[in-house]
């Protein structure tokens, strides 16, 4: 058992107590299992965002480690709660195609990653890991030595974020390079699922978010109109020979997605206002992603 709350530190007034309290590693017929206590869990950033992956992972380590065989993650929390600024979001992943959340669908022969570190090397490794890391981030990686890196999922994750950093670089740039070596593997299928919506989502939210409270509208968009834009954006980004949506799709889809769901004030109409105008004026005054 891993207790990670400790009261002489955590109970405090504070903004960041610790939501996970304890794990409880327990093997059982030849699988290495563990079970998550959680006082508090924001759905949508805390369990989806950091705790079903950091959790995950280190019960792969443990279970490599001790020789067993990777078994369940079961989490048990107290407040389970989705934030009012992420219900947009919340409303599109529940009301969205199943296919459009399971990056596996369709796929057959996907290989999973594994892990094969010893114990006894992991701090050298982990030294390496970071130094590429920090080469990546700033787009001066040593390939030759990422290439050699010794632990296949280590090496895997550096490749992912390799695809991270160049996307966020430069989101109209052919990534096709940088992806083969994921080519057919678990991470590479959600390196894919990633660039497909990433940051692309959160455009489209803010973008939809802006026509409820303006000044110029009677009736903003509803969370139906983030899910029309994304799959707009996505037969555009399809009909020019991409597998994954641009800030430019999304652009070029607001105003036919929007025309319709948005009513203008009385007293704009009266002054001739069109909508267009409008939405025009949004897609300007928002950040584009990069």
């Amino acid at each position: 058992v891993a207790v990670i709350f400790d009261p002489a530190q955590d109970h405090v007034e504070s903004r960041d107590i610790p939501c996970n309290n304890w794990l409880h590693f327990i093997h059982r017929d030849g699988q290495l299992n563990v079970h998550v206590a959680v006082r508090s869990n924001d759905i949508i950033w805390g369990l989806s965002g950091i705790n079903a992956f950091e959790w995950g992972f280190l019960l792969e380590l443990m279970a490599h480690w001790l020789g067993l065989e990777v078994g369940t993650l079961t989490f048990s929390t107290t407040s389970a709660h989705i934030y009012e600024r992420h219900w947009d979001r919340a409303k599109e992943i529940a009301q969205a195609p199943r296919h459009d959340l399971d990056p596996y669908a369709g796929s057959h022969s996907v290989q999973t990653v594994a892990f094969s570190t010893a114990w006894e090397d992991l701090d050298a490794v982990l030294d390496e890991w970071w130094n590429l890391e920090g080469q990546i981030r700033t787009g001066e990686a040593d390939i030759a030595r990422l290439d050699a890196f010794p632990d296949p999922l280590f090496r895997s994750y550096l490749c992912m974020l390799r695809v991270f950093w160049a996307a966020k670089r430069d989101p109209q740039q052919d990534l096709s390079d940088l992806l083969a070596p994921l080519a057919g593997t678990d991470l590479g299928l959600a390196t894919v699922e990633y660039l497909r919506r990433s940051v692309r989502t959160d455009y489209i939210a803010a973008i939809v978010y802006s026509t409820r409270d303006h000044s110029d509208l009677f009736l903003g968009a509803s969370p139906r109109a983030s899910l029309a834009m994304m799959k707009m954006a996505k037969a555009i980004a399809a009909m020019s020979g991409r597998d994954f949506v641009t800030p430019d799709d999304i652009r070029y889809v607001s105003f036919p997605v929007l025309n319709h769901r948005i009513i203008l004030t009385p007293e704009r109409e009266m002054e001739g206002y069109e909508v267009r105008e409008v939405i025009d004026g949004i897609v300007a005054k928002i950040e584009v992603p990069r």
